[in-house]
C-alpha cells in the first residue's frame, strides 16, 4: 500500500469516486452511454481500491486508549473522548458478542449445550472469520462442554469467550475490533488524519496482555478512570497517544516540504 498519505486525503478521493460511481446511467443520454457507463465502471474500481487503503490506514493510524474502571466512567471517558478529539468508541467484547448471538438459539432444552450448539459454534466462527478475512484459525473444543446449562447469553458469551481464547488467543478479538473501527470511520466519513479509539469493556488482562500489545501494531495504552473522568484526564491521555502518530507527522511534513 502507498505510505505517504493519510487518511483526510485518500477519504476526499473515496467520496469523489463514489460520488461519481453512483451516476444513475437511466439518466443519462442514450448518445453519451457507452462513455458514461465506461467512467462509472472507472470510478467503481477506484472506490473499491481507495477502501481498500482506507483499511490500511485504519490499522497504521489508529492509537487505542483503554480505559480500567466502573462502566460508568469507561462511558463518561468515552464521551469526552469523541466531543474533544473526535474519538471512536468500540467496545473489546464485540467478537464473542456477535458469536453468542449467533449460537444462543441453538441450546437445548433447558439452555443447554448439545450437538446443534457445537455445530453452531463452528458455523457462527467460520462466519466471523470470513468477514475478517482470516482463512486460519483454530476451533474452541466446544464438544468438552456438552450437556452444561447457561442460563443467559451472557453465560454463553463467557464460555465461548474462555474457549476461542484458550484456541486463538486474542487475535480475533483484535482483528474484529479494527475492523469495527473500519466501519465506523467509513460511515462517518472520517475527515482526520489521526484515528483515536477508545476501547470499553477490556478486562485487565486483555488491557495489559496480548490484546492491547497486538491491537494496532501495539499502539495502545491503559488508562485507570476509579473516579469518574474530566476533560483534563482525556486530554492527558491524548497526550500520550502523540508518539504512536509518528508516521502521519512524518507524511503532513514530507508534504508541506514538497
Amino acid at each position: 500500500m502507498e505510505t505517504n498519505c493519510v487518511i483526510s486525503e485518500v477519504m476526499a478521493n473515496f467520496l469523489d469516486a463514489k460520488r461519481r460511481a453512483d451516476v444513475d446511467l437511466s439518466l443519462v443520454d442514450s448518445r453519451v452511454l457507452v462513455g458514461a457507463t465506461s467512467q462509472v465502471r472507472v470510478a467503481q474500481q477506484e472506490q473499491a481500491q481507495l477502501c481498500d487503503q482506507i483499511k490500511d490506514l485504519v490499522w497504521l493510524d489508529s492509537a487505542a486508549i483503554i480505559p480500567q474502571g466502573p462502566g460508568a466512567n469507561q462511558e463518561a471517558f468515552a464521551a469526552i473522548a469523541e466531543d474533544e478529539g473526535a474519538a471512536i468508541t468500540v467496545r473489546a467484547q464485540e467478537v464473542y458478542e456477535e458469536i453468542a448471538r449467533m449460537v444462543d438459539p441453538f441450546l437445548g432444552p433447558g439452555r443447554s449445550f448439545v450437538s446443534n450448539t457445537a455445530q453452531a459454534v463452528h458455523a457462527a466462527m467460520a462466519q466471523v472469520c470470513s468477514k475478517l478475512n482470516v482463512s486460519s484459525y483454530v476451533m474452541p473444543a466446544v464438544h468438552n462442554g456438552l450437556g452444561s446449562i447457561y442460563p443467559t447469553v451472557q453465560d454463553l458469551q463467557a464460555e465461548l469467550k474462555r474457549l476461542i481464547r484458550a484456541a486463538n488467543g486474542d487475535d480475533l478479538a483484535v482483528l474484529y475490533t479494527a475492523a469495527t473501527v473500519f466501519v465506523k470511520v467509513m460511515a462517518s466519513e472520517y475527515d482526520q488524519n489521526t484515528i483515536p479509539v477508545v476501547v470499553l469493556g477490556a478486562t485487565e488482562e486483555e488491557a495489559q496482555g496480548d490484546f492491547a500489545a497486538k491491537l494496532f501494531g501495539g499502539h495502545s495504552i491503559s488508562v485507570t478512570v476509579t473516579d469518574p473522568p474530566e476533560k483534563n484526564d482525556v486530554i492527558i491521555a491524548f497526550k500520550k497517544l502523540k508518539p504512536m502518530f509518528a508516521r502521519v507527522s512524518a507524511v503532513i511534513k514530507q508534504k508541506k516540504a514538497e
